[in-house]
């Protein structure tokens, strides 16, 4: 184990480089009539998801400035063979985080906006343990609950890196989250920054969507 405890609240910022492994698929590609995708835009969606996953590389950061975090997309990964958007290839958006908050972001006509995500997760902890980067992670899950459906998120978090943050939109947990499995995707930390390299959005409260709008509506409304 490696004995170092870094407290993130002395740093002047803390980026965290994240790969991600394809574990199972995300749509349902056994039967015709399930899912949110018809059959064969499932397949082809899966066999392009692991094709854009299968190299052993980082995908994204986490950049963290105190008691605010953001999920930055490290930029020109996908190439034009890829026909799916970036954040569905990679089943996680750009998220930015603010004290226990978590609101996904998105651009639109040059004006960035925030969407909160409302549902408190009840994590449970275990005495179970994992070396990542050699740091010693503990083992913590949650069930996230979705439309006719719960699925279940597993996280290992690490207690000697003060940051209450983690890859997709999970948070709140006792120490950085360096290792998590969502949605047919394990996202693991493959590399640690302690110097200052990236600029974290600047939130604005005016630009938080309500909870009844969403992204796709706004983008209807600015055109």
């Amino acid at each position: 184990m490696m004995l170092i405890f870094i407290n993130v609240y002395s740093q002047d910022q803390l980026s965290v480089e994240y790969g991600i492994d394809y574990v199972s698929p995300l749509f349902n590609t056994e039967d015709e009539d399930a899912g949110d995708m018809n059959l064969e835009a499932a397949t082809k969606y899966e066999n392009q998801a692991k094709r854009f996953l299968k190299d052993d590389r980082a995908f994204f950061e986490l950049v963290i400035n105190k008691n605010e975090a953001e999920i930055q997309f490290f930029p020109n990964m996908q190439s034009d063979d890829f026909s799916y958007p970036l954040p569905l290839l990679l089943a996680t958006s750009e998220f930015y985080f603010r004290d226990d908050k978590v609101y996904q972001v998105s651009e639109i006509n040059n004006e960035t906006y925030f969407k909160a995500f409302d549902d408190e997760l009840e994590w449970k902890f275990y005495d179970e343990n994992k070396n990542i980067l050699g740091f010693e992670c503990h083992k913590a899950t949650a069930t996230v609950k979705t439309p006719g459906d719960s699925l279940e998120v597993i996280a290992w978090y690490c207690p000697e890196i003060s940051a209450p943050f983690g890859p997709n939109r999970f948070n709140n947990l006792p120490g950085l989250i360096m290792g998590l499995t969502y949605r047919g995707r394990y996202y693991y930390a493959t590399k640690i920054n302690t110097k200052k390299t990236k600029e974290i959005i600047e939130f604005n409260t005016e630009n938080v969507l309500n909870k009844d709008e969403n992204f796709i509506q706004k983008r209807t409304q600015s055109k």
